[in-house]
């Protein structure tokens, strides 16, 4: 059985799966100021903000005013002992506690991470954000559910839904990215890729006989 004990430095935040899927579409951020935002699990947050910090640029993510939620982040990033230093070293992800920093790193963001995994990202969000964002924009990318374009409404009184509001999420975020001039969405999700092209049909197998008449008088 796999012990589940967390192991140091930051390594016990995601799976060697969600690692390396996380760590190719952070490879689209490569060496660009980014920002980390959205209500998903605060284990992706962290992790794609650390791959992001890794790749080279400024990474940031918003933690809010509470302090002791800014030391946990760090270090489950780092370890505890980074974390008791209460600082942001240079190369690592920055974890911001004000809105004023929050303002400032989303107006010089390059690319902006949105972490919806498990929640939509609200609409009055995702507003503010295009709203505020600078010019030096130029890449969003999405972590989100894949295959959730057969998700179903939500059932009687409201319940369950949950993937139908992560795909009407995301069609929001496509039509806000495609009112932005210059501006690459990157995701797995099939919702953003609306119209895939078909596969092609493979060619005929070849005629065996290619005489159109086998018996010529």
């Amino acid at each position: 059985m796999r012990s589940r004990t967390p192991r140091q430095h930051g390594a016990q935040i995601g799976t060697p799966k969600a690692i390396t899927m996380l760590a190719s579409m952070i490879l689209g951020v490569t060496g660009l100021n980014s920002l980390t935002f959205g209500p998903g699990s605060l284990e992706l947050r962290l992790i794609t903000a650390k791959l992001a910090a890794r790749n080279g640029g400024d990474a940031a993510l918003y933690a809010g005013p509470d302090e002791k939620a800014q030391k946990r982040w760090r270090s489950l990033m780092y370890g505890k002992e980074y974390g008791d230093a209460d600082a942001d070293a240079p190369g690592c992800a920055r974890v911001m506690t004000t809105v004023e920093e929050l303002g400032a790193s989303l107006s010089a963001a390059e690319a902006l991470v949105l972490v919806c995994d498990t929640a939509p990202l609200e609409q009055s969000a995702l507003d503010t954000l295009f709203n505020n964002a600078g010019d030096d924009l130029r890449r969003v990318v999405l972590i989100s559910k894949m295959g959730v374009t057969r998700a179903k409404p939500a059932g009687p009184f409201g319940l369950g839904g949950g993937d139908a509001a992560i795909a009407a999420g995301e069609a929001a975020l496509r039509k806000a990215a495609s009112a932005r001039d210059g501006l690459d969405l990157v995701s797995p999700s099939p919702n953003l890729h609306p119209n895939p092209k078909p596969n092609p049909k493979p060619n005929p197998k070849p005629n065996p006989n290619p005489n159109p008449n086998p018996n010529p008088n």
